[in-house]
């Protein structure tokens, strides 16, 4: 006898022969066999009415922000899964119904599998190595979405590269469908990735559709009563996963009390400046950190009331997405993350850290490295003077609205809310 069972570490594979027992995880088991799968995916059929989407985190993302268009006007063309990573109870998969009614299932079950499998269409945000030993791409239509255009260094541009990296790189560049925002990022992303020209296409992301929506005004309001404040500002730093593993390595706890990482920080006096001036600080940590951010700060809460900190989990139990809030802020604050390049949309004033710049040029390297001034629209932050300066400055008088205004047709075609039709109309005709 052959079943699945579940429990709260994920699902594990039966298998009884009488009283013998044997216990298997399928995510190892799956792993193992993983050019058993490959072979089976290359040699079975396609519904060419069935798209599934995969995201970094689960449910997030471009990925989610096409599923939603085509949930709300494609609804009849297409059947549509999700196959998430992460391990979900039952009641957490109920509570996704509302914003995601389609079929849910684990990458490492048996149905997610088959669903892998049989899929004509795959949406996906990141190159997987594990997704990439699993499926054969050229058997499938794959719609790369991505997660950003790039600042630091991809792909083939690494400087510190993991070879086991390459196959995934050229298994994606070579049968994933690439969609970017302008001219100077398909030619970065085909650098990257090796991409045919014919597999990469200039549409605008999904994601940035959701600059536009007011749909959720009002439950914004009264998760962050933005109201009640005479500025917000959004502070969405990057990953600084090089930061941490060379020399300079911090202890994590003086990171987070020290959230900008400048030298000079005073926690204090930038809690009384939020005060005083009567801000709203916001703070989106990368989804790679968000874990830490959470045992920090449930060991050290936060004593004041003009800064939040908001997770993935926040907002998608919300049926929000974290760039519905870009119209309500009146400033952002990151580094050299890729979120940057998205609120340059906005038009509204960007200030950009300069902590760890020079230790990612010489270690993973950025995009356009000798002019990398193209992609910065705003003053540079060195020093925690600088940083209320310009706070202040950037809120009062804008001085670098028309650096912005110039740099925005360089870094986006399309400044409107029809990323997710165009993509989709291109998706129709692959």
């Amino acid at each position: 006898m052959i079943y699945q069972e579940e429990n709260e570490t994920g699902k594990r594979l039966i298998i009884k022969f009488g009283k013998i027992k044997l216990k298997l995880k399928l995510n190892n088991l799956i792993f193992k066999f993983s050019p058993i799968v490959k072979l089976i995916d290359f040699f079975s059929p396609k519904n060419k009415r069935k798209i599934i989407f995969i995201s970094t985190p689960d449910f997030s993302d471009n990925a989610k922000i096409f599923y939603e268009y085509i949930r709300d006007f494609q609804k009849d063309e297409f059947e549509t899964v999700w196959i998430y990573r992460k391990h979900l109870n039952k009641e957490q998969l109920a509570n996704l119904n509302a914003i995601f009614p389609c079929p849910k299932y684990n990458w490492s079950s048996l149905k997610g599998i088959f669903h892998l499998l049989t899929a004509g269409y795959h949406v996906i945000t990141h190159a997987d190595t594990m997704y990439s030993k699993l499926i054969s791409m050229k058997k499938h239509i794959v719609i790369n979405l991505w997660h950003g255009m790039p600042i630091k260094t991809l792909g083939y541009n690494e400087k510190t590269i993991a070879p086991s990296l390459f196959k995934t790189y050229k298994n994606l560049g070579q049968n994933a469908f690439f969609f970017v925002t302008s001219d100077i990022f398909k030619l970065s992303m085909i650098a990257c990735f090796l991409i045919p020209d014919k597999r990469i296409f200039i549409t605008g992301q999904p994601r940035t559709d959701s600059i536009f929506s007011t749909a959720n005004s009002g439950l914004i309001e009264s998760f962050l009563n933005f109201s009640r404040y005479e500025k917000v500002v959004l502070y969405t730093p990057t990953y600084k996963e090089t930061a941490r593993t060379k020399d300079r390595k911090k202890e994590l706890n003086k990171d987070f009390l020290n959230i900008f990482y400048l030298d000079d920080y005073d926690r204090e006096d930038f809690a009384n400046y939020l005060k005083e001036n009567n801000i709203l600080l916001v703070i989106k940590p990368h989804p790679f950190d968000e874990q830490a951010f959470k045992e920090f700060y449930e060991a050290n809460p936060l004593v004041s009331d003009n800064i939040k900190i908001i997770y993935n989990d926040d907002l998608l139990n919300r049926n929000l997405y974290f760039y519905e809030l870009f119209q309500y802020s009146d400033l952002m604050i990151t580094d050299f993350s890729s979120i940057a390049i998205d609120y340059l949309i906005t038009g509204k004033p960007i200030l950009y850290l300069d902590n760890f710049t020079e230790e990612y040029k010489s270690d993973r390297g950025m995009i356009l490295e000798d002019n990398f001034s193209i992609l910065i629209s705003g003053p540079k932050i060195k020093t925690y003077s600088d940083l209320k300066y310009y706070i202040t400055e950037s809120l009062s008088n804008d001085s670098y609205k028309e650096d912005r205004l110039k740099t925005v047709p360089l870094l986006h075609k399309y400044t409107d809310n029809k990323s997710s039709e165009r993509i989709y109309n291109i998706l129709k005709k692959l």
